[in-house]
């Protein structure tokens, strides 16, 4: 018998997974709008779903409340200092800053179905040994590679040329890998098979092959959390978590200095796009406070296509990347968009948020003795901090989606637990969707 559902799964992640390429491969830009089109046929579930039940619960209306005063920080800038402005653009461009947090709330309000979780993680795992292959055919003949899938953004800057695959960039291939292994690393969390911590270690190694600084940065921090967290874990794991992060750092210690003082540091490579976004965004701050100059005028993907009159008024308009006839490196990093389009108010909201859900997952993955779904929203939500500061993994597809996604399901999970234990008590590992 078919299984329409499964069949769904399939489809849907596959096409979520590898969106960009798929664009760029048929050419057509509106396969470019599916994961928006996703994002409202989700909140429209969510919303009927209130609606039916009549109910909310405390995370997921905190979460509601916290997601449209950000949402009004961004927008009342234009309110206040410009007369003239295109509601489609602003429209655009609001959506853009918030369907991270929407498809967070969405989620938390709907959640998934055990069975539909087992189809997820393996449609994921399905579709990552496929990526994985290409890989490896992309490290050993990287130029045969290039004739072939002449989608991918292929850079020889490095030694070894950085891995793409299936992917158009070498970041989004970079965090796809090591996404994949967190979900293994949190699966073994709860099963303690070998076989995921295997995969988990397989898949950081496939990660690293990306040769981009954030992804080797994420594996870095998420090991040194575990081992600050985790009361209960055996000695060779430590040892090897240990020795893992002294190599990373050894080997990538260059890359990963030159990619600091390039964000951060002006004294022996000059200024760069990112450097003077993260900058002038502060001077926004104060310059504008408490609200910024409003979504899609700065640090986003609408400042760039729709060249942002600000770049040119705070001088960052003649900086390589930054130039009104090539703003390549306009959109290659996150927190400036936020500090320069929603100012004091907006930052401080989604900080907290942040901060709030990190804190909720870490709290109940403790109370409900590390359930997988609560340990994979935690460390993904960790490695999307990390590389936002390379890369608008808040708003990027598919990282948005999957990230939001789970963070949204783990969510949900924390208060359907809680709803059936003040009932009845069952044991919470029975409630929270779970892979053994």
């Amino acid at each position: 018998m078919i299984n329409l559902k499964k069949i769904l799964v399939y489809v849907s992640i596959f096409i979520f997974i590898f969106q960009t390429s798929l664009e760029k491969i048929v050419s057509n830009s509106i396969i470019g709008y599916l994961d928006e089109l996703f994002v409202f046929f989700i909140l429209i579930i969510a919303i009927i779903k209130i609606i039916v039940n009549k109910e909310i619960s405390n995370k997921s209306f905190k979460i509601l409340i916290l997601t449209i005063i950000f949402a009004i920080s961004g927008l009342l800038p234009f309110v206040i200092n410009i007369s003239n402005y295109d509601i489609k653009n602003i429209a655009e461009a609001t959506l853009l800053s918030i369907k991270f947090l929407v498809i967070i709330f969405s989620f938390s309000i709907i959640g998934i179905d055990r069975k539909t979780e087992n189809y997820i993680i393996k449609a994921i795992d399905l579709f990552a040994l496929l990526v994985m292959i290409v890989a490896i055919f992309n490290l050993l003949f990287p130029y045969q590679y290039e004739k072939i899938f002449k989608f991918a953004k292929v850079s020889h800057s490095s030694a070894i040329t950085p891995i793409t695959s299936l992917f158009y960039h070498p970041g989004r291939y970079g965090w796809f890998m090591l996404f994949v292994g967190l979900m293994h690393f949190s699966l073994f969390k709860v099963s303690k098979k070998t076989k995921d911590i295997y995969l988990f270690i397989l898949f950081c190694i496939f990660a690293v092959l990306s040769i981009r600084a954030k992804v080797i940065f994420s594996i870095m921090i998420i090991l040194i959390i575990e081992l600050i967290i985790s009361k209960k874990i055996k000695t060779r794991y430590i040892i090897v978590a240990i020795i893992s992060i002294s190599i990373l750092f050894s080997v990538f210690n260059e890359k990963i200095t030159y990619t600091y003082q390039r964000y951060f540091s002006d004294k022996y490579y000059g200024t760069s796009a990112r450097q003077a976004l993260f900058k002038e965004s502060v001077n926004i701050i104060k310059d504008y406070f408490p609200f910024g100059v409003g979504f899609g005028m700065y640090g986003s993907w609408y400042a760039r296509i729709n060249y942002s009159p600000y770049y040119k008024k705070y001088h960052i308009s003649t900086i390589y990347g930054l130039r009104e006839e090539d703003a390549t490196f306009a959109t290659d990093t996150y927190w400036p968009s936020i500090f320069g389009e929603t100012g004091f108010i907006g930052s401080i909201i989604l900080i907290y948020l942040l901060a709030f859900l990190i804190k909720t997952f870490y709290k109940y993955k403790k109370k409900y003795k590390n359930t997988f779904i609560l340990n994979f929203a935690l460390l993904a939500l960790v490695q999307s901090i990390c590389e936002s500061f390379g890369e608008p993994s808040f708003n990027s597809a598919p990282q948005y989606l999957f990230i939001g996604s789970v963070v949204g399901i783990a969510i949900y999970s924390i208060a359907k637990t809680k709803t059936i234990n003040n009932e009845g008590g069952f044991n919470e590992n029975k409630i929270i969707n779970e892979v053994s």
